[in-house]
């Protein structure tokens, strides 16, 4: 049935039923252009809870999760709140951080964007994280916050952020050895990076530039130092 956990589909690389969003993320060597047929084929038959559901996992082993996630609030309606629909829900809303991350594949794709920023927070902190976000809220930027470098590089396959905001320290991956492999990337190496870090110093700051970061500040940094680097190394 289509609840139920069933392998990767022989023909596409995909899944076709509904499994924990991990799964989804850990597949590779997808046949794109197989599954993004079967999404076009989906899109024109009847909308029963089915159809949805198969277009929904087609679209995710796709990694399209801003067109997943309104289709997977529309069939969680009416879902019991303990049922493996409803957890992939939640758990799609907690990896893109309130949504962050589909409204910036939105905003980039419809051109809707204008003078604001795609911003990747990055820092194990939620009280950190809350407070970039409230800061570039005030011009209405798109922030996307995330709490390691696993959840960073996984959203940077995803979206191009104008700058990434890190922290000097994460518990998975130091900072800088993230601010050194964006740096290595051809996608992500003109990207400008700014370290955050309590730790005060000149030693600190070196030791950021020489990792490839644009800027560095000291943690907390205010509303006014975060806007004035962003305006500085964006334009």
């Amino acid at each position: 049935g289509i609840t139920a956990c069933e392998p990767a589909c022989r023909a596409c690389g995909g899944i076709d039923s509904v499994v924990p969003l991990a799964d989804f993320l850990a597949l590779r060597d997808v046949h794109q252009d197989c599954l993004a047929a079967a999404c076009r084929e989906l899109r024109f038959l009847e909308a029963t809870t089915e159809n949805l559901l198969l277009r929904i996992c087609a679209e995710l082993s796709l990694r399209r999760f801003s067109i997943a996630l309104p289709l997977l609030r529309r069939v969680c309606r009416g879902q019991a709140p303990d049922s493996s629909i409803s957890s992939l829900l939640k758990e799609l809303i907690s990896w893109t951080r309130s949504e962050a991350l589909a409204v910036a594949l939105l905003a980039r794709e419809r051109g809707e964007l204008g003078q604001r920023r795609i911003i990747l927070s990055v820092d194990d902190s939620a009280t950190v994280r809350r407070v970039l976000e409230l800061a570039f809220a005030r011009e209405q930027h798109v922030v996307v916050s995330v709490e390691n470098a696993e959840r960073a590089l996984a959203a940077l396959s995803e979206i191009r952020p104008d700058i990434v905001f890190v922290d000097f320290q994460l518990p998975d991956l130091d900072g800088l050895d993230l601010c050194r492999r964006l740096k290595r990337e051809a996608k992500t190496h003109e990207v400008p990076v700014v370290v955050l870090s309590g730790k005060v110093g000149p030693g600190f700051e070196e030791e950021a530039r020489s990792a490839g970061a644009s800027g560095f500040l000291v943690k907390p940094a205010s509303t006014d130092a975060l806007l004035e680097m962003l305006r500085r190394l964006t334009g």
